[in-house]
């Protein structure tokens, strides 16, 4: 029998399902967020402990979680926004995050 294949609706369902517990038990001030989009899921993490950090840092602290998620999950996350709260106002992708009909990216 083949396996199911989710939709990457299914799939932002069961990131905010499972990672985001589990994240937020280490980082309570975090704020994550994930939508899907016809083509994948877009994931954003706004975390206070990213201030200061480059981007190699920040994965290193995100991908122990990821790495958790089922394959197909993870392979559906086109998109990961790690940014700390000082840049939210800043990127353009995470105002799309606040507002998913405007598609800027």
């Amino acid at each position: 029998m083949a396996a199911r294949v989710l939709s990457f609706k299914a799939m932002a369902r069961r990131i905010t399902a499972d990672l985001v517990p589990r994240y937020l038990v280490e980082h309570p001030e975090a704020r994550v967020d994930a939508y899907a989009t016809s083509e994948c899921v877009r994931l954003r993490i706004v975390d206070p402990s990213f201030e200061g950090r480059g981007l190699r840092e920040r994965q290193a602290i995100v991908l122990p979680y990821l790495v958790e998620l089922p394959k197909d999950v993870f392979d559906g996350i086109g998109i990961s926004l790690l940014i700390s709260p000082k840049e939210r106002e800043m990127s353009m992708l995470s105002l799309e995050f606040d507002d998913h009909s405007r598609r800027l990216l």
